[in-house]
């Protein structure tokens, strides 16, 4: 049976990428009738360290070879190609309607041998499939990247700024090592550690607090609506307000989650190894569905959740809620 190796999502189909020996193929799924509408044989070498994303037209999937291959959705064919050279493409992939951001590592001598301690921004256009800028190098041990109306980034004990065109804005020292990407709220820029500790600033005038919202955790916050936070953390289900920054501890859950948690609807769901927890937003009442496989991500669609697991895909029904 072919093995999954990665797997993107819009708000209709899911689009899984399976290897069996070595051929790569493209599977696009219809998630209300759960039926393959198309599959494609790509030849390509898939980075499986970064997550490809989607939009309208196309699934931009990163290869090991520094590049980044705009597939189109339905008939599989080769958009446009973004070469961003002798680099290795090091973070998920995130994008705008114009553009696609990474994190880049630079190669010491070849490019299957990697200096994990310098990175560089990339952007390349989805349309011409150029360049369109790369940032000044980053020297870290520890790096996340998230991108709203700029570029920011966690390294280390700082967090950075950068223009959509990798232009320097500002850097601020934080006074702990994030774990996670920044979690971004229309106001606010939100870092995490996985031991509760939370520094917030003000995206305006950088103001910033600091606030032990958590105990020992190995999932991120989730911003649920404009500046609230859900946090799950060891057993309890933590609710933050950045705006009054103030942190209460929710009802006692059973589970504890070990992924980045995602929201539909009323609910919001994580998973721990085989298991998919459900929390309702308000209530934080909690349920549990053993899948009783690996899953590697949750896939919400527009009105359905996919478990994707290591050799097959789940959806989760009411039935099973």
């Amino acid at each position: 049976m072919p093995a999954i190796i990665q797997s993107a999502n819009d708000s209709i189909l899911l689009y899984v990428l399976s290897k069996a020996d070595t051929i790569i193929g493209l599977s696009v799924i219809d998630s209300d009738s759960c039926k393959n509408i198309a599959s494609f044989w790509l030849q390509l070498n898939p980075n499986t360290y970064s997550s490809p994303c989607v939009d309208n037209d196309c699934l931009y999937l990163p290869t090991d070879d520094g590049q980044i291959i705009a597939i189109d959705k339905f008939s599989g064919s080769k958009h446009v190609t973004i070469d961003f050279g002798p680099i290795i493409i090091m973070s998920d992939l995130l994008q705008d309607e114009e553009n696609i951001y990474t994190l880049c590592g630079i190669p010491i001598s070849s490019k299957t041998k990697t200096d994990t301690s310098r990175y560089s921004i990339c952007v390349g256009n989805k349309e011409t499939g150029k360049q369109v800028a790369q940032s000044e190098l980053i020297k870290a041990d520890n790096i996340f990247i998230n991108v709203d109306t700029d570029i920011f980034i966690i390294h280390d004990k700082q967090l950075s700024c950068y223009s959509k065109l990798g232009e320097h804005k500002y850097t601020i020292d934080l006074n702990f090592r994030p774990s996670y990407k920044p979690i971004l709220t229309p106001q606010y820029v939100v870092c995490a550690s996985s031991n509760g500790a939370l520094e917030i600033f003000n995206k305006e005038d950088l103001s910033s607090y600091r606030l032990m919202a958590a105990t020992t955790n190995f999932a991120p916050p989730v911003n649920i609506k404009d500046n609230i936070l859900l946090w799950h953390a060891d057993r309890f289900c933590h609710k933050i307000d950045v705006e009054k920054r103030e942190a209460s501890m929710g009802a006692m859950v059973k589970n504890s989650v070990n992924s980045e948690p995602v929201c539909q609807g009323q609910y919001i769901y994580a998973a721990d190894k085989c298991n998919i927890i459900r929390n309702e937003m308000s209530t934080l009442e909690e349920s549990k569905l053993d899948i009783e496989e690996h899953i590697q991500r949750l896939a919400p669609t527009g009105k359905h959740l996919f478990a994707i697991c290591d050799s097959v895909i789940h959806k989760i029904g009411q039935e099973d809620e």
